[in-house]
Formats: C-alpha cells, sequence, structure tokens
C-alpha cells in the first residue's frame, strides 16, 4: 500500500485538478455565475482514498438509493466488510451553505436509526445489480467534509463538530484552505478512525 502522505496528496491533487476544471469555459458564446459543483467528483475521490487506505478489504457503496418503509434514502457513501456495513458517511465538498450543520447531523442519526431498525437493507445502484448488506447497532456514523474553508468562524465549526458528538458522530474537516490550496487538518484523524473499522 501506499504511504498515506502520497495517497493524501494524491487526494489533494485530484481535488485541485477537478476544482480548476470547473473554471473553464465550456463555450465561447455559455457564460456560467457560479462554477459546476463539484460534490460527486469529491465523493469519488474521498471513496479511492478511502478504498487505498483500507487496502481493498472493504467495498464502498456511492450514492446507493435505500428503501424503507416507502422511504428511499440515499447516504453518501457507504463503507461494507464481508457483507455488514461498518461506517455510513455523508460527504461534503465545504460546510459554506449548512454552516449550521444542525440538519445534516440530524439526517445523519435519522438515517442511522431507520437503517438499524431494518436490520438488513437493500441498496439500488443505476448502473449495477442491487446489494443486500447487514446494518447493525455498532455503524460508525461518519461527516466528511473536504474542507473548513466557507465552513464559518471557528466557534460555530467547534459547535457542529461537538452537535456532531453528541449524536455519536464522527465529524471531519479533513484540510484547510481552498481547493486549489488545501493544507491537511484532520486527515490523520480520519485514517486512524479507519484503520479502526
Amino acid at each position: 500500500m501506499k504511504n498515506i502522505d502520497k495517497l493524501t496528496n494524491e487526494l489533494k491533487d485530484n481535488i485541485s485538478k477537478v476544482w480548476r476544471e470547473t473554471k473553464e469555459n465550456i463555450g465561447d458564446n455559455i457564460f456560467r455565475g457560479h462554477t459546476r459543483s463539484i460534490s460527486s467528483d469529491v465523493e469519488d475521490a474521498i471513496a479511492v482514498f478511502t478504498s487505498s487506505v483500507l487496502k481493498n478489504k472493504f467495498e464502498i457503496y456511492i450514492d446507493p438509493s435505500v428503501t424503507v418503509n416507502k422511504k428511499t434514502n440515499r447516504p453518501d457513501f457507504l463503507i461494507i466488510k464481508d457483507g455488514k456495513v461498518v461506517a455510513l458517511a455523508e460527504i461534503k465538498s465545504n460546510m459554506g451553505y449548512c454552516r449550521n450543520a444542525t440538519d445534516v447531523i440530524d439526517k445523519i442519526y435519522e438515517m442511522n436509526e431507520v437503517f438499524k431498525n431494518a436490520g438488513t437493507i437493500k441498496c439500488k445502484f443505476s448502473n449495477q445489480k442491487s446489494r443486500t448488506v447487514e446494518y447493525s447497532k455498532d455503524t460508525k456514523l461518519l461527516l466528511i467534509a473536504l474542507t473548513s474553508q466557507n465552513g464559518g468562524k471557528p466557534a460555530s465549526i467547534m459547535k457542529n463538530i461537538n452537535y456532531a458528538k453528541s449524536k455519536d458522530i464522527n465529524h471531519f474537516l479533513l484540510f484547510n484552505g481552498w481547493y486549489d490550496n488545501l493544507t491537511n487538518r484532520d486527515i490523520d484523524q480520519y485514517v486512524s478512525n479507519l484503520n479502526e473499522l
């Protein structure tokens, strides 16, 4: 396995490249007011990073549709080991739109409760066969923000982290800075958390 520093630099380089691509014109007569969203690219990049850290011993399901009691939930990502969900994660490019992350944290908590009560969940994908997995009360809950940038003042960031802790959700701000200039923040803690799965 590549060392963690190399994997981290590859993740940062990938995000920086994707972010630069969002700034490119798509036509001489087409003008975009805001850059394209990179949230799906961020999910994919973090999934690749996570899989590399876990040495490919786990499966990662990105954006599966999970219907329980006629309500469909879409976790950003599930980490699966031996047919069991070991972690449920919501991923944010940055916390700017939800500086008060109460709604996001509550969504993670509620989704976890629904899945725990179901015990077994069926994950549906657009281009692959559905998969049924076990979901237990021991599933780790993660809120992963790529960057703390645009996330409010330190006091509001700490408020979010503390609220997440009160719901048994691990909240990671992987990097500081903007997409083209990321510096490590909680990436080592995230890796340590993964190694406990």
